[in-house]
């Protein structure tokens, strides 16, 4: 378990998110289990992929576009089926749904006022690759959820 400032960091993610998994289950029960389901699965797909950790060495530019690509294109798709991995990909659903906004919009947003605060906060100019991934991940989810029907075959 990972600490910060005296805090370990994976009960903090689990308190910070209980209000969110709360508010889906009251506005619409069928969020709140298919949040679960996806924190279930992205819990052990990260869990699996683990080993590999350091097994590629990329610079820290790309890994940031790769990595937000990646995250972008994974939520995406489990966005566009209604599940979320939690937190403020949650959080984006719920909103989007209630307003008809893209919930890439809402996650870049409400990711960057984050990391921005954060910058400020802690004046660690590196926190700039996280909005880097962030760009990633808002363009990825964006784009994958502005279709309505994605078909790959003909």
């Amino acid at each position: 378990m990972k600490y910060v400032w005296g805090i370990q960091v994976g009960h903090t993610m689990i308190m910070i998110n209980i209000p969110i998994y709360l508010l889906s289950l009251l506005y619409d029960k069928s969020y709140f289990f298919n949040a679960i389901l996806g924190l279930v699965f992205t819990s052990t797909i990260i869990d699996w992929l683990t080993p590999l950790n350091g097994l590629v060495h990329l610079p820290i530019i790309t890994s940031a576009i790769i990595g937000g690509m990646t995250i972008g294109i994974g939520v995406g798709f489990m966005l566009r089926q209604h599940i979320s991995p939690g937190g403020v990909d949650l959080l984006a659903l719920l909103i989007s749904k209630t307003t008809a906004i893209n919930p890439g919009i809402i996650i870049f947003i409400i990711d960057s006022l984050i990391v921005i605060a954060g910058i400020i906060i802690l004046k660690d100019l590196k926190l700039m690759y996280s909005l880097i991934t962030i760009s990633c991940v808002g363009f990825c989810v964006i784009i994958i959820n502005s279709f309505k029907t994605i078909n790959f075959l003909r």
